[in-house]
């Protein structure tokens, strides 16, 4: 199933065992985890402690890792977010953390696929078999259990997740696209080609049913980057069988999918333009708490786009080195000749859009925001760090 690539002693053996874990961990544990807290500290323990581990003990891998420059621009994003603090000292200092749980989650993915080359392919195949058995559940509560219908938006109050729909859809919109990718590329037709292949169908149901709409669009950038890398009769009938599948609910449900408007966006983001024209360069600080006033007495903490809420934290600075970890990225991954690249593209396609319209920071704690922000940055960084394939070439049936 894998290849290792990385001479190990028997403790480092341990390690990249806890980091398998703790990354399957990571991608499958809101699922089934309701307290966030308990969520959180299994995964400093399973993943970053030993992908801090392996980066301070072994040389290869660093080496590796370091001649990245998405690497190090990622590593400048942390050092401009943790100088925020002695520049704002009436933020919260403990969250500092955050910055540093931040550039080890990328290194612990890199890690991973260092030592298993295709490992973490197979990790998110069955961590969207994973996301498909819980939107089942989910689903059959809803339907089943509550009797209630499609004209009703799903409240996802007992998932684990978070009762926010639009997060909730940040956490299954990642999935589908990975579903998609084993859909139109995979050539192997194992157990989790199918199983992935089934996962679709609840996964969608659900994206649909939290009504969600910058993650239906945010999935549609996912599916048309794989379409237009794979090109071949697979991703043909898909993206003609989800085009179909979606005009039809637009036309049954056109009313629930325009009920909200534009949900305050314009409004949040006019307010908060004008905080960021008086902090423009570095922002207010990495931890800084907002209280974003609008009509109608509404106040909100943060201004419903990623973009913004980098700007509003960081400032220019910090923005343009988010971009420019993005730019690297996408840049690096058009360049390789690794067939898992449609996979990445599409996935910081997928993340890149569904920010637009919310994400509230990017030094959170670990929770759906980074399904958006993190996760596939540090893939992709992953895959980069690697100079062998993932995968097999896509088939062309």
């Amino acid at each position: 199933m894998f290849s290792k690539t990385l001479e190990l002693s028997r403790t480092e053996r341990l390690g990249f065992g806890c980091l398998l874990l703790g990354a399957f961990f990571s991608l499958t544990g809101l699922f089934y985890l309701p307290n966030n807290a308990a969520y959180q500290k299994i995964q400093y323990a399973l993943l970053l402690l030993p992908a801090l581990i392996i980066f301070l003990a072994n040389k290869p891998f660093r080496v590796s890792l370091s001649q990245l420059k998405v690497f190090w621009l990622v590593v400048a994003l942390g050092v401009v977010a943790a100088v925020s603090f002695w520049l704002f000292p009436d933020t919260d200092i403990r969250k500092i953390k955050r910055v540093l749980y931040a550039v080890l989650f990328v290194i612990s993915f890199s890690a991973l696929e260092s030592y298993q080359k295709g490992s973490l392919v197979w990790l998110l195949k069955w961590a969207t078999v994973g996301a498909g058995l819980s939107a089942f559940f989910i689903l059959y509560k809803f339907y089943m259990v509550f009797g209630l219908g499609p004209q009703v938006r799903l409240n996802l109050m007992d998932t684990g997740l978070n009762t926010n729909a639009i997060l909730v859809g940040f956490v299954y919109g990642f999935f589908w696209v990975v579903a998609a990718n084993v859909a139109i590329g995979d050539c192997r037709h194992g157990w989790t080609y199918w199983f992935c292949i089934l996962a679709i169908i609840p996964i969608t149901v659900l994206l649909l049913q939290i009504q969600t709409r910058g993650a239906l669009i945010a999935v549609a950038a996912g599916l048309v980057v794989l379409c237009g890398f794979y090109r071949n009769r697979r991703a043909v009938v898909f993206f003609t069988l989800a085009v179909a599948f979606m005009t039809g609910i637009v036309w049954l449900y056109w009313e629930q999918f325009v009920a909200r408007g534009m949900s305050y966006r314009p409004e949040i983001w006019s307010q908060a333009w004008q905080m960021i024209k008086l902090q423009p360069w570095l922002g207010y600080g990495t931890a800084a708490d907002f209280a974003i006033a609008i009509s109608h007495g509404r106040v909100f903490d943060h201004p419903h786009s990623l973009y913004l809420s980098v700007l509003l934290h960081n400032g220019v600075v910090g923005l343009a080195l988010w971009l420019g970890i993005l730019s690297v990225l996408l840049i690096a991954l058009f360049r390789s000749s690794q067939k898992i690249r449609a996979l990445a593209i599409a996935l910081l396609a997928y993340a890149a859009t569904a920010v637009v319209t919310d994400g509230s920071d990017l030094f959170t704690k670990f929770g759906p925001v980074w399904f958006v922000t993190w996760l596939p940055v540090s893939l992709s960084v992953a895959w980069l760090c690697g100079c062998e394939e993932a995968e097999r070439p896509p088939c062309n049936d």
